[in-house]
């Protein structure tokens, strides 16, 4: 009632409310409800706020017939992987390694062997910019980097790359021939 008492000389608390239960408090029947309907809702509360570790222990053991920490344990676990296996194994078997394409092998072998050389292709290199510098520091070689980097642009950005395999093979030959002298070593 204290609310109802502070607000008492105001009159208008809750008086227009067709739900306000001040309305309706000379009916016994409903007052029983209202009240039955607190004393449910207070011990819901109080045992929820209550429900500690023992309290949970007796509820377990209550539905699972005399459960012991390490059965549970155990229930807990296979449940879990009954429920997360599926889950991991899917998102795992999608996990393949990204394959690169015949024409990129050939075309970091190509790399390999100028790294031997001396001329390493810096990370984000266009291909072509990296057949600039390299045709720069090896000019004997320049016209095989020129012409199997031109292939490799030509068979991977090509709008409409070429139908036949004759490309490919092509590049392939251009790769396996080309072999640049190894980098001398230092100090000799």
């Amino acid at each position: 009632w204290g609310l109802e008492q502070a607000m008492e000389g105001e009159g208008s608390f809750l008086s227009d409310s067709p739900l306000s239960p001040l309305r309706y408090r000379g009916i016994a029947w409903l007052n029983t409800l209202r009240l039955r309907y607190d004393a449910l809702t207070w011990r819901w509360q109080s045992w929820v706020v209550g429900f500690d570790r023992a309290e949970q222990f007796r509820l377990l053991n209550k539905a699972f017939d005399g459960i012991s920490a390490r059965k549970f344990m155990a229930v807990l676990l296979a449940s879990g992987l009954l429920v997360l296996g599926p889950v991991a194994f899917t998102l795992l078997r999608k996990r393949h390694r990204h394959q690169l394409s015949e024409t990129d092998r050939c075309y970091l072998r190509f790399c390999d062997r100028l790294a031997g050389a001396g001329v390493r292709r810096k990370p984000g290199e266009p291909p072509l910019d990296f057949a600039a510098r390299a045709a720069r520091e090896l000019p004997a070689l320049a016209p095989g980097i020129q012409r199997i980097s031109a292939l490799y642009v030509q068979l991977t950005y090509a709008l409409e790359p070429p139908a036949d395999s004759a490309a490919l093979a092509e590049f392939r030959r251009a790769v396996r021939q080309f072999s640049p002298p190894a980098r001398a070593a230092a100090g000799s």
